[in-house]
């Protein structure tokens, strides 16, 4: 399989970073140390997903062929979509043993530089979502 956002090819992934946050509750006491703090985890569980990579194309459509269906999903109602990750489809135990996680995306970052015009590097941020 191929690394995909809503079954579109991500080309080639350089970087797959996922970020897990419990925003736990802390509560501290007067006079006490960090050792004596109380931390509370009731919930609030926060998966962030950052891919960078690369696509390349062979013509100058890397805009209408790439860019642009990514851009679309970000539409200001988004509906949940699929990110297939290769790197977790290899994991055997857990709760992605298919590779896949329901996210919406909250930050897409193409850049083309001038002269290049075939080839886009990208970074996505996805959040984890039902």
């Amino acid at each position: 399989m191929t690394y995909t956002l809503a079954n579109i090819s991500l080309g080639q992934v350089q970087e797959e970073n996922h970020s897990v946050s419990s925003n736990l509750d802390t509560e501290t006491y007067p006079m006490s140390g960090s050792k004596d703090i109380e931390a509370l985890d009731n919930g609030n569980v926060v998966r962030k997903i950052t891919i960078r990579g690369r696509y390349t194309d062979t013509s100058t459509n890397v805009m209408n062929n790439f860019i642009q269906p990514i851009d679309a999903l970000q539409n200001g109602d988004q509906n949940v979509i699929t990110f297939h990750s290769d790197m977790w489809d290899l994991t055997t135990v857990g709760n992605y043993t298919s590779g896949n996680f329901l996210v919406k995306v909250e930050h897409f970052r193409p850049s083309i530089k001038v002269g290049e015009e075939t080839s886009v590097e990208y970074t996505l941020e996805l959040v984890e979502s039902i």
